[in-house]
C-alpha cells in the first residue's frame, strides 16, 4: 500500500530535531546495540524488566494445555460467511459459494422459514450466528430492498451480463471441443492397438511360412492370402490414424485459439466484475445493520477483490483464532442451538469459527510487544544480521532493496520518525547525517534528501521548512527497524514467565515477512550450547554457563548490549498451534501443531541478569560465514509476540458475544448428550440442546 508523508508529519519532526543542533555536542548511539528497545520490552509482556540467569539456567522445558485448532477462515472465501460444510459435487441443495450478498441472505433465510434442516445444517458459521440473534425477528425491509436491487445490478448489468454470457459461450464450446478430441484420442488408441495386433499377426503367419515342420501342416496359399488380408487391414487402419490425428490437431489447435479467447473473456469479465464488486461496497456496510457478521465479511472481500492488487490469500482471522485458542476452553461437541421455537445444529467447527471471529473483531486490549515487519526482503550487513537500514543516493533511484546498489546505515536510537531519520555508517556517530523525508512508498521504501552533518541540517532548516531540499543529496532511505525485533531476550523471559510458570502461553507472529502468520505458542524444549573460548586450544565452555566477553573472538562485540559482561548461547523449540479444519467434530489428534527451531544469544551484565540478546549463533573470525547461515539471521525469528488477559472478554461491540458465549458453554456441557445423524456420509455427531430464548 502506497502511503505519503504529510506536511505536518515533517514540520513537526523538523521542530522536534531542531533541539540536536545546539552548541552542545552529543553522541548518537545506533539502534542496533540488542538491548530491548520501547518496542519489545518485556515489561509489554506484564513480565519484569529482567531475570537473573540463576533463575533461568537450570530450565529445560515448559508447557501449558495443546490450543484448539481452526481455519484462519481466509478472507477471500469470504470468511466466517463460507459454506465450508457444503459437499462438493452434484446433489448439493444449496450453493457453496453464493456469488452476491443478496444469494447468501435470501438462501439462509429461506432455509430458516421453512425449517430445511438439510439446508440449515450447512450454512456458514456467519449465517448460523445470524439467525439466532434475529431469531423470529423480520429482517429490516430496506435492507432487503437494497440487496435485491444489488443483485439486479449483477444479474442485468449490461456489460456484466455480456462478458459473463461470452465467458460461458466460450466454455460451453471448449467443453464440446474436449468431448471430440476425448473421443479422437479413444478412437486414435483403439486404431493403434488393431495395428500392434495386426503387425503381430502377420510376423507370426510369416514365421509359420519359414519354418519347414509347420509348413507342411498349414495352406500355404491360404496363408499368404490371410497375410495379405491382415497387412491390408494395417494399411487402412493406418491411414485412419493419420486422418483422425489431422482431425485431433484441428481440434487441438481451436483449443489453443479458444483458450486465448476464454483468457481474455475471463479479463474481461473480472474487470466487469470488479467494477460491480465496488458498486456492492455500500450495500455490504448496509448489512451491519442487522447482520454484522455476514456485512464484515462480504465487505473484506469486496474491498480486497475489487481494488487491492498485492497477494492477499493470505488474510484472514488468525489474530482470532491464535488468542480464542489459548483462552477459550476446547469445544467438546456440536449444539442444536433453540431460538424462537426453531432449531439449528452447530458443528464443532462452526462454535470454533464463531469464538475466532468474535475475538478477531472484538478484541480485548492486548499486551504487546515488537513492531511488525512490513517487508518480505529484509536488509542484512555483511554477517547477515538484519540492519537498521539502507541508504540508496542518488535521482534515479526508484528502490532501495538488497538488491539495489547503496550502503547499509545505522539508526540512532529513538531518532526515526516521520519527517526525519538520524543515521550515520558506523555504530557510534558525533556527527550523523540527517535524512529529511520528502514522500515514501510505505514504511520501508522512503524518499528522502540527505544532509551531510548537522551543521548542514542546521544552517539549510529554514529552506527545509518551505519544502526547499538545497544542500541535500536525493535518496531512498529503507528502515529494517521493525524487522530487527523481537528482542531474544524478550522470548527467553517470555518462555519462562508466560508458559512455564503462569501457564497462559502467547502468541507469535512466526515469519519476518510482510504476511502476518499468528500462532499460538504452547511448549517450549531449550538447549544451551557450549561457546568456543579464544584461548590457544579453542576450549568449548560447559553449556550454558555464562562466558566472560573477553574469553570470546566475537564478531558481534560491538552490537551487544552496553555493559554485556557474558554471553549465553542457546537452541529453542518453539511449539505452537496451526491450522487444521474446519471439521464437523475433532480428535484428540486433530488439535494441529508444529515446531519452529530458533537459535540466540543472550547478553548478561555483570551481575548475571539478561539485558540484551542477538538473533544466532556468536558469530566468531572462525565461523562467521556457518554462523550467519545457520543462526537464524536469515528471518528465522518471532515478527512480534502478545496475549490478552483471560480475564478479558470481548463484550465490547456490534457482535453479540454472550450469545456466542452461551453456545460455546453448551458445547462445552457433558450431561444429556445425543447423537444427531448428520445427512452427509452417515456419520453421527455428539450434541446438547442449548435454549437460546
Amino acid at each position: 500500500m502506497i502511503r505519503t508523508v504529510s506536511a505536518f508529519g515533517i514540520f513537526s519532526g523538523l521542530l522536534a530535531f531542531a533541539s540536536l543542533t545546539g552548541c552542545k555536542q552529543r553522541r548518537y548511539n545506533s539502534g542496533v546495540y540488542e538491548a530491548p528497545g520501547d518496542a519489545d520490552k518485556p515489561e509489554r509482556l506484564g513480565l519484569p524488566a529482567t531475570m537473573s540467569w540463576n533463575e533461568l539456567k537450570g530450565i529445560k522445558s515448559g508447557e501449558r494445555s495443546v490450543p484448539w485448532t481452526d481455519t484462519y477462515w481466509p478472507l477471500f472465501e469470504r470468511g466466517m460467511a463460507a459454506r465450508w460444510a457444503v459437499p462438493v459435487g452434484a446433489g448439493a441443495s444449496i450453493a457453496k459459494v453464493p456469488e452476491t450478498p443478496y444469494q447468501q441472505v435470501s438462501q439462509m433465510l429461506d432455509a430458516w422459514n421453512k425449517g430445511n434442516k438439510e439446508q440449515l445444517n450447512v450454512l456458514s458459521p456467519a449465517e448460523k450466528y445470524e439467525l439466532l440473534r434475529l431469531g423470529n425477528a423480520p429482517l429490516n425491509a430496506s435492507l432487503l430492498s437494497a440487496l435485491e436491487e444489488n443483485e439486479k445490478l449483477f444479474t442485468a448489468s449490461p456489460n456484466l451480463k455480456q462478458s459473463r454470457e461470452r465467458l460461458e459461450s466460450l466454455a460451453k464450446q471448449q467443453q464440446q471441443l474436449s468431448v471430440q478430441t476425448d473421443q479422437l484420442s479413444r478412437e486414435i488408441n483403439s486404431l493403434i492397438s488393431k495395428v500392434r495386433d495386426d503387425t503381430a499377426t502377420v510376423l507370426k503367419l510369416r514365421g509359420f511360412l519359414k519354418d519347414p515342420n509347420l509348413r507342411t501342416r498349414i495352406n500355404t496359399q491360404e496363408t499368404i492370402q490371410q497375410i495379405s488380408t491382415v497387412q491390408n487391414a494395417v494399411i487402412g487402419n493406418i491411414s485412419q490414424i493419420k486422418a483422425k490425428q489431422v482431425v485431433l490437431e484441428k481440434i487441438e489447435q481451436q483449443m489453443r485459439d479458444f483458450n486465448a479467447m476464454k483468457f481474455d473473456a475471463k479479463e474481461s469479465y473480472e474487470q466487469e466484475l470488479k467494477t460491480w464488486q465496488k458498486a456492492s461496497i455500500p450495500i455490504a456496510k448496509k448489512m451491519s445493520e442487522s447482520l454484522n457478521m455476514l456485512s464484515t465479511s462480504w465487505q473484506n472481500y469486496l474491498n480486497y477483490s475489487s481494488s487491492f492488487e498485492e497477494p492477499w490469500e493470505w488474510m484472514g482471522h488468525c489474530h482470532g483464532w491464535a488468542v480464542a485458542a489459548l483462552n477459550e476452553a476446547t469445544p467438546k461437541h456440536g449444539v442444536l442451538a433453540e431460538r424462537g421455537g426453531k432449531e439449528i445444529f452447530l458443528t464443532e467447527g462452526d462454535i470454533r469459527g464463531l469464538l475466532t471471529k468474535i475475538y478477531a473483531d472484538q478484541s480485548p486490549p492486548a499486551k504487546f510487544a515488537s513492531q511488525r515487519c512490513d517487508s518480505d526482503k529484509l536488509i542484512r550487513d555483511r554477517l547477515g544480521r538484519v540492519a537498521d537500514g539502507k541508504l540508496c543516493v542518488g535521482e534515479g533511484n526508484k528502490s532501495c532493496t538488497e538488491t539495489d546498489k547503496g550502503e547499509i546505515v545505522f539508526i540512532a536510537t529513538g531518532q526515526s520518525q516521520r519527517g526525519l531519520t538520524v543515521l550515520s555508517n558506523k555504530v557510534n556517530d558525533d556527527n550523523p547525517r540527517v535524512a529529511v523525508w520528502t514522500g515514501g512508498a510505505g514504511e520501508e521504501a522512503v524518499q528522502v534528501f540527505v544532509y551531510p552533518d548537522m551543521a548542514t541540517f542546521s544552517k539549510y532548516l529554514p529552506n527545509i521548512r518551505a519544502r526547499d531540499y538545497t544542500g541535500g543529496q536525493k535518496a531512498i532511505l529503507n528502515i529494517s527497524l521493525a524487522c530487527r525485533d523481537t528482542n531474544p531476550m524478550t522470548l527467553h523471559m517470555a518462555l519462562k514467565g508466560l508458559i512455564l510458570d503462569k501457564k497462559v502461553g502467547f502468541v507469535m507472529d512466526r515469519t519476518r515477512t510482510a504476511q502476518v502468520w499468528n500462532q499460538p505458542v504452547h511448549k517450549f524444549e531449550l538447549t544451551p550450547l557450549p561457546i568456543k573460548k579464544n584461548d590457544k586450544d579453542g576450549t568449548l565452555s560447559v553449556a550454558g554457563e555464562p562466558v566472560p566477553v573477553a574469553e570470546i573472538d566475537d564478531l558481534f562485540r560491538d552490537y551487544r548490549a552496553k555493559g554485556t559482561a557474558y554471553l549465553v548461547q542457546m537452541k529453542a523449540k518453539l511449539f505452537y498451534g496451526v491450522e487444521n479444519g474446519p471439521k464437523l467434530t475433532y480428535r484428540a489428534t486433530d488439535e494441529a501443531v508444529d515446531v519452529d527451531t530458533v537459535m540466540y544469544t543472550l547478553e548478561l551484565d555483570s551481575n548475571q541478569n539478561l539485558i540484551g540478546g542477538e538473533w544466532g549463533l556468536i558469530p566468531t573470525t572462525e565461523n562467521a560465514k556457518d554462523s550467519s547461515l545457520a543462526a537464524g539471521r536469515s528471518g528465522t525469528a518471532p515478527d512480534f509476540l502478545w496475549l490478552i488477559e483471560a480475564k478479558d472478554k470481548p463484550t465490547t461491540g456490534k457482535l453479540d458475544y454472550a450469545l456466542i458465549d452461551k453456545i460455546h458453554r453448551c458445547s462445552l456441557d457433558t450431561n444429556d448428550i445425543q447423537k444427531y445423524p448428520w445427512p452427509v456420509g452417515g456419520a453421527s455427531l455428539d450434541y446438547t440442546k442449548c435454549n437460546l430464548d
